[in-house]
């Protein structure tokens, strides 16, 4: 079983991300065409094992914060 390494500020792992970045992307609320391209970018960075910088992790939040509250609960995990 492999470890999940935490992000360096948030403690979020890259699987938690890409649950969330999915999550965004799968949507069918209508984005914005520069956070249809982060998205983009985020999942093929996540998909090939790359961390997130502090600042992609936190445009990821934020993003969680305003597409996905509707749909329940906000989305945050820490790695314990």
């Amino acid at each position: 079983m492999s470890e999940k390494k935490p992000h360096s500020r948030t403690g979020e792992s890259l699987e938690n991300f890409l649950i969330t970045a999915e999550a965004l992307d799968n949507m069918e609320k209508p984005v914005t065409d520069w956070e249809a391209g982060f998205l983009e970018n985020i999942l093929r960075s996540l998909r090939s094992g790359r961390r997130l910088t502090d600042k992609q992790g936190s445009v990821l939040e934020r993003m969680a914060g305003k597409y996905l509250d509707e749909m329940g609960p906000p989305v945050r995990w820490r790695v314990e």
